[in-house]
């Protein structure tokens, strides 16, 4: 997965409008989509760059400061069609998620309307067509996924993502761990062999006398700490092992028997059932323990 986006150019919008003045005035316009007149780009700032001989008019908000997106227009009022080029500049990853979201909508053939702000009318509306735009993933409803995942993981944590060009596996492993967590959703996750450090105490030695063979649950909650992208998050979980047992019962108890209270002991755990168990982490805030309980 690549997380590089191109300029892209859309064109044939018919235009609803006979004329509009921008030599003079310029046009302060809206971008929508038509589901529900959701705004896609607000406050962008027109200015007429140039008049053709075929009477095609050249407008764009490049005079536009602090503003991630440029827009080119091109509207010749004879014929009625329009082309748009839309790029990017210096965004920000929700600039980006704004940006792949247009562009779903402009691939599942919503209508897109340019609206002028003093006028309240529509300049042009259509469909667009003959699209050419650059991605090195295979769908944008994959990009938008990907870019929700990492604004999620921006907002919670009130950091900023530098995200590579290249996107391995794993690291989107992560991503989608942490926004599954974020979202109060639950990853399950499969294991064969797990280890704990336990600091022995009176309660601990009565629930080690109760254990037998038989697989039980088993609640750990803290705290992980997920590296991704040259950042560390730390995460308040809690980890249930739907079934498990401990590995050398007896060698367990009798240490247990000669340890003093404070003492740590070292316990290791196979899955109740067959070679593979599963465990299930969800968000969590409170302080570390481990706890146990039938299945």
């Amino acid at each position: 997965v690549t997380a590089t986006l191109k300029n892209c150019d859309v064109e044939n919008v018919t235009v609803k409008a006979t004329s509009y003045d921008f030599c003079t005035t310029g046009m302060v316009a809206f971008v929508y989509a038509s589901d529900n007149d959701k705004v896609e780009f607000d406050y962008i700032l027109f200015r007429t760059q140039e008049i053709l001989d075929d009477e095609t008019i050249i407008v764009s908000n490049r005079e536009q400061e602090n503003f991630p997106f440029l827009f080119t227009m091109r509207a010749n009022l004879k014929t009625q069609r329009i082309s748009f080029t839309i790029s990017m500049n210096n965004p920000t990853n929700n600039d980006i998620l704004k940006y792949v979201r247009f562009m779903k909508n402009v691939e599942d053939g919503k209508i897109i309307s340019v609206k002028s702000l003093e006028l309240q009318e529509e300049f042009a509306k259509g469909r667009l067509d003959d699209i050419n735009c650059s991605s090195d993933f295979e769908t944008f409803e994959e990009e938008v996924h990907f870019w929700e995942m990492v604004v999620t993981v921006e907002n919670y944590f009130q950091t900023t993502i530098d995200t590579p060009k290249e996107i391995y596996d794993n690291e989107y492993n992560l991503l989608k761990y942490l926004c599954t967590l974020i979202n109060g959703e639950t990853n399950t996750v499969t294991w064969s062999s797990i280890e704990f450090k336990v600091e022995i105490c009176q309660e601990f030695k009565a629930k080690i006398a109760e254990w037998n063979e038989k697989p039980f649950t088993l609640t750990y909650i803290g705290t992980i700490e997920v590296p991704l992208w040259g950042q560390k998050y730390e995460v308040p979980i809690m980890r249930r092992y739907l079934s498990v047992k401990p590995k050398n019962l007896e060698h367990i108890m009798k240490k247990v028997d000669i340890l003093d209270i404070g003492e740590e002991i070292r316990l290791e755990f196979v899955p109740g059932e067959g070679e593979e168990g599963t465990w299930e982490d969800t968000l969590h805030n409170s302080h570390d323990s481990l706890t146990t309980d039938k299945p």
